[in-house]
């Protein structure tokens, strides 16, 4: 197969992969305008302090498990067959969440207190139900990707955004704003699960499943050392916030955090390639290295020039949002760095998985982290929000440079260095130009343009694909109208 057709087939693929992503972008344009003007930015502060939480707490009850469902799903280590390896992780995510919810009653006064600011057993009630049920959805949502049931897994998962992005706008009718959106997104992830967790218990009730030493074993070897990874990684984008409710109030946390809902619109984008990629690299990276390279380019280019265009858009962004988050337009753009960073990383930093030296990553993360704690320690005080997405953006920067250099070590997938690196550098030189000439509309929009054209220049062939994609899908659809 020649490299255009290579190109087009991952380009297919990764639309195809990413079409539930793209559905919940529109679930976050619905939601931003909406939620931002009927929260106030204390309670929408509050609100997030809880979801960063929780999911920091699924990230460790599910202990990696998610990662090992798609290492072994199609080679369930020892003698269980693919229903009853499936069935075991179920059972080892049991036994983690329980742990974790008797961590959760031990730390119940901190947790709340640090959520809201008071002890309130009902918060806690909620934080450890969600927990619950958001670590079995992502075991199911891995099932669904690793089957290849793309309908099933797309259905699922804008099911799971509109839990956490719409469903808690109801609270707005109530006295108590807070309380009202914890409970709304507690109740739909609990029913959600209960649905599919029934529809499991009837699709492998007759699967046997074998708790033994080779089933066991090989799956928490791998699953194990991620854990830490995914904890660490949620606790690298919880410290802006942590340190901004305690230095500067929930209401600050509130006008950061929508930044974050702008944020959202490019972080679908990263979703949907991180769904397509990791079956991806298992099935090519032995037979077709260099389908990895072309995969590498293409997010790559894809990534640096939507997240380009939505700094471009940003003044007609902001229109939808409410008028007392509008303080968070200025370094909205520095924030928009780490899911580009974060997502190419995951192309360039694939030997680190496939050689399975996953403890590499508690390098990665714990370097990312430290970096993340000192520039917050050193910026918040003084820069204020500003600060906190200088600091989120440099440790974005550090965690690619380390986890390219890690991975391509084990297995290679960049053809030019200077190429890989130039299109994230840029993509920062443009987003600091935004903060620092933010009130030059006229010079941040001509930045941002030149940017943009200097990434497709690099990227020349990988535009040339995608606009012949685009053409082939127009012309299907002007035949079909015909």
């Amino acid at each position: 197969m020649d490299n255009g057709l290579t190109r087009s087939s991952i380009i297919r693929s990764l639309l195809a992969f990413s079409l539930p992503t793209w559905i919940n972008a529109v679930l976050g344009v619905v939601a931003v305008p909406i939620v931002t003007r009927l929260f106030e930015p204390e309670v929408l502060g509050k609100f997030n302090l809880f979801s960063t939480y929780s999911t920091i707490l699924f990230c460790i009850a599910l202990i990696g498990i998610n990662q090992g469902i798609m290492r072994f799903y199609h080679e369930p280590p020892g003698r269980n067959t693919t229903g009853g390896f499936y069935k075991l992780c179920h059972s080892v995510a049991a036994v983690s969440v329980c742990l974790v919810i008797g961590g959760i009653i031990v730390c119940r006064v901190y947790l709340s207190n640090a959520i809201a600011g008071e002890y309130d057993p009902y918060l806690v009630l909620c934080l450890a139900l969600f927990v619950v049920a958001a670590t079995f959805l992502n075991v199911v949502n891995s099932s669904f990707r690793m089957r290849g049931a793309t309908l099933a897994y797309g259905v699922m998962t804008v099911l799971m955004n509109v839990g956490a992005k719409l469903t808690y706008v109801g609270a707005t009718l109530l006295d108590d704003k807070f309380v009202g959106a914890i409970t709304l997104i507690t109740i739909s992830y609990v029913a959600l699960a209960v649905f599919y967790m029934m529809m499991d218990l009837f699709r492998y009730r007759k699967e046997p499943v074998v708790f033994g030493r080779d089933e066991i074993i090989p799956l928490l070897t791998y699953s194990l050392p991620l854990m830490p990874v995914l904890f660490i990684s949620q606790i690298n984008t919880a410290l802006p916030k942590v340190m901004i409710a305690s230095s500067l109030g929930y209401s600050e946390v509130g006008v950061y955090t929508s930044a974050y809902s702008i944020v959202s619109l490019i972080s679908v984008v990263q979703s949907g390639i991180n769904v397509f990629w990791a079956p991806f690299v298992y099935k090519n990276y032995s037979k077709y290295p260099e389908y990895l390279s072309a995969g590498h380019d293409i997010i790559a280019f894809a990534m640096t020039v939507f997240g380009l265009g939505v700094i471009l858009a940003q003044d007609f962004i902001y229109l939808a949002i409410g008028p007392n988050y509008h303080g968070s337009q200025s370094f909205f753009p520095l924030l928009l760095f780490a899911p580009v960073c974060y997502t190419i990383s995951e192309t360039t930093g694939v030997g680190i998985n496939i050689s399975k030296k996953t403890y590499l990553n508690l390098v990665v993360y714990g370097v990312t982290i430290l970096v993340t704690l000192v520039l917050c320690r050193l910026l918040v005080p003084v820069l204020h929000l500003e600060g906190a997405a200088i600091a989120v953006a440099m440790a974005a920067l550090v965690m690619l440079i380390i986890k390219t250099l890690l991975g391509e070590r084990y297995y290679r997938v960049i053809n030019s260095r200077t190429r890989s690196f130039l299109a994230p550098t840029l993509f920062l030189v443009v987003a600091a130009a935004n903060t620092f000439y933010f009130e030059y509309f006229h010079v941040r929009s001509l930045i941002t343009l030149f940017g943009m054209l200097l990434v497709c220049v690099i990227y020349r062939e990988q535009l040339r694909v995608f606009i012949g994609e685009f053409r082939k899908w127009s012309g299907s659809r002007a035949k079909g109208d015909g």
